[in-house]
């Protein structure tokens, strides 16, 4: 069996600074490693709201610090249930933001004939995740085949003059850096993965080894 647990590595990273601010926590079920095919991942696909949505039965937003310790009973029960992983975005939200993206992105889904049923959930959702009015978070994935590249990433990390926050992922660790030369990096690391306001892991619990 393994756990990674975040709880008490992310509370300190959580800033809000701005009236308005929140973070996003999604609980994500992914198809493959994580569940076969007689599990809950499909009989939830066959049950979703409807056919935009994710496998995620449930999202929640954070609007202080201690929500994510009010939260976090409820998210471990969702994610054992649904053998499911708890995602956070480190990527800073504000609604003042949010809702001229929620407003712009109704009138084009209007002229695009999408149904309100088509929007329910997904769509809020959705456009949440994408709302950023603040600096972009990159993410370094470090799966277990590229730890050792770890101290030589770091170092490369460092000429960014950037915070450098290091997380446990299940199966390696996670960098995150808000500046980043994407086209230099790749250049010079062109098998490790960067994404883009992408989220990491909270917790999960793998009965897999």
């Amino acid at each position: 069996m393994k756990i990674c647990d975040n709880f008490d590595n992310i509370y300190p990273l959580l800033l809000f600074n701005n009236e308005g601010d929140y973070y996003i926590v999604k609980i994500l079920m992914r198809n493959k490693k994580d569940n076969n095919q007689d599990s809950k991942y499909n009989y939830y696909l066959k049950n979703r709201r409807n056919n935009f949505a994710d496998a995620t039965p449930k999202v929640f937003y954070l609007f202080s610090k201690d929500d994510l310790y009010k939260y976090k009973d409820e998210m471990i029960a969702l994610s054992e249930l649904y053998n499911a992983r708890v995602y956070i975005y480190l990527q800073r939200k504000n609604l003042n933001f949010t809702y001229k993206n929620l407003l712009k992105s109704l009138s084009n889904n209007f002229f695009d004939n999408i149904t309100p049923k088509d929007l329910e959930g997904f769509w809020f959702d959705n456009v949440c995740e994408y709302s950023i009015d603040d600096k972009y978070k990159y993410l370094v994935d470090l799966d277990k085949e590229y730890l050792s590249y770890r101290d030589y990433i770091y170092n490369y990390l460092q000429k960014y003059n950037s915070e450098i926050i290091e997380l446990k992922s299940l199966d390696g660790i996670h960098l995150i850096i808000d500046n980043i030369d994407e086209f230099d990096f790749q250049s010079k690391f062109p098998d490790i993965k960067l994404h883009i306001n992408r989220p990491t892991l909270l917790y999960y619990k793998s009965d897999i080894e």
